[in-house]
């Protein structure tokens, strides 16, 4: 399934566009998890030849592809270093 960036969304929110693309739409969830965020209509289920463009999409446009951090993987967001609490930068701690 697809869902729209949560990190883009908050900077869209904060009047922040993203430099990397214009598109929110650009995460993918599995499984389980994707099964609740289709209840919940957080997302939305797609052809896996839809996964497949989304995917060369986001990688065209210059977003760097971060599983979860899982054995099985529940999430595959695509993250850009303007919106994305993953690639904002170095380590603060």
């Amino acid at each position: 399934m697809v869902l729209p960036c949560i990190c883009r969304k908050k900077k869209a929110l904060q009047g922040i566009p993203c430099k990397q693309t214009r598109r929110e739409e650009t995460c993918l969830a599995m499984g389980s998890i994707a099964q609740t965020l289709i209840q919940m209509e957080l997302g939305w289920q797609i052809a896996k030849s839809q996964v497949m463009e989304i995917i060369r999409r986001n990688q065209e446009e210059g977003l760097v592809l971060q599983p979860s951090n899982t054995r099985k993987i529940e999430f595959l967001c695509s993250c850009c270093g303007c919106c994305c609490s993953i690639e904002s930068g170095p380590y603060n701690g």
